[in-house]
C-alpha cells in the first residue's frame, strides 16, 4: 500500500513542477513510515522567511536553558522598523513588546520588525550556531531580514528543501526544545494560500511560508486523516506568482486526498493449490 501511495505522490509532484513557473524543489516525507520523495533536495534557495524558523527555535532553545524568559520585555527602536509584513512597524518606537508575542507575530503574520527585534537581540552569530547544532547544514544567515543590499555584496540567507525538512521532523517528534509551543505557533500561522488552502476544516496544519521576488516557499507538517507528513515546497525563478501559488495548493490539496482515502490494498496474490 505504501508503494502504491508513494507512486501516486511522487506523480502528483512530478506534473506540478512541470507547470510551475519557476525552479522548485520539494520534499515529501510521511512521518509515520519514513516514505520520501524528494526533487533536489539540497539545492539552495534564499530562504526569505523560513529563516524564522530558524530564529525561533534558537529562542525556544534560549528559554529552555534559563536565559531569557517568553515574558520579558524588548523596547522596539525606529532602526528595527522594516517594511514588509507585519504590524510592528506601526507600533511606538520605546514600546515593549513580550519576546512571546514577537515569536508570535513574526511567524504567524511574518512580521520583519519582530524578526529584527528578535534577531537583534539574540544575534546572528548564535542563530546560525543553534541551526548547524540542529544539523541543518545548507542554512547561512549572513543579513537582515530587510537588507537588500547585502545581498549585493554576497551575504544572503540560503536554506535547502532538506533542510525545511529536518527541522519539520524534529519539531513533529518534539525533539527541539519548546517544540509543542513552536508547533502551536506554527499552527497558528495567518496565510494559508498554499499549503492548507481548501484544506477541510479538521486538518491540522503547521507551517511558514517565505516570499520575495521571484521566490514563494511553504513548509509544513499535515496532519491527514491517514498520516501525517511533512511537504516542503521551495521555489525561486517565479515568473508569475499567481499561478505558482494556485500550483502549490492544489499539488498540495492532491497530497491531502491520498491521505485521506482508505489505503489501497495489494492485488491478491494467486495462491496455487499443492500437487497431489
Amino acid at each position: 500500500a505504501n508503494e502504491i501511495r508513494q507512486k501516486a505522490i511522487s506523480a502528483t509532484i512530478t506534473r506540478a513542477r512541470k507547470e510551475y513557473p519557476g525552479h522548485t524543489a520539494v520534499i515529501f516525507n510521511d512521518l509515520d513510515n519514513g516514505t520520501r520523495v524528494e526533487f533536489e533536495p539540497d539545492a539552495r534557495f534564499e530562504s526569505a522567511s523560513l529563516v524564522k524558523l530558524v530564529i525561533l527555535a534558537e529562542l525556544y532553545r534560549q528559554f529552555q536553558i534559563g536565559d531569557r524568559t517568553p515574558e520579558e520585555l524588548v523596547v522596539l527602536l525606529e532602526s528595527q522598523k522594516m517594511g514588509g509584513s507585519g504590524s510592528l512597524k506601526d507600533a511606538k518606537e520605546g514600546s515593549q513588546h513580550s519576546l512571546k508575542s514577537l515569536a508570535e507575530a513574526m511567524i504567524t503574520e511574518s512580521d520583519n520588525t519582530a524578526t529584527q527585534m528578535l534577531t537583534d537581540l539574540m544575534g546572528r552569530q548564535k542563530i546560525q550556531d543553534g541551526a548547524r547544532a540542529l544539523g541543518l547544514s545548507g542554512i547561512t544567515l549572513e543579513r537582515d531580514i530587510f537588507d537588500f543590499a547585502a545581498i549585493d555584496k554576497g551575504h544572503d540567507n540560503y536554506i535547502t528543501a532538506n533542510d525545511a525538512a529536518v527541522f519539520l521532523h524534529q519539531l513533529a517528534r518534539q525533539e527541539l526544545p519548546g517544540s509543542q509551543q513552536m508547533h502551536e505557533i506554527l499552527e497558528r500561522q495567518k496565510r494559508n494560500d498554499m499549503i492548507g488552502k481548501d484544506f477541510p476544516s479538521g486538518v491540522r496544519v503547521a507551517h511558514k511560508t517565505g516570499e520575495l521576488d521571484g521566490i514563494l516557499h511553504d513548509a509544513a507538517i499535515v496532519y491527514a486523516p491517514r498520516g501525517n507528513f511533512i511537504l516542503v515546497c521551495l521555489s525561486d525563478q517565479v515568473s508569475d506568482k499567481e499561478a505558482a501559488k494556485k500550483i502549490w495548493a492544489s499539488m498540495a490539496l492532491e497530497i491531502l486526498k491520498i491521505y485521506s482515502e482508505p489505503s489501497p490494498s495489494p492485488t491478491p496474490a494467486v495462491t496455487t493449490s499443492p500437487a497431489g
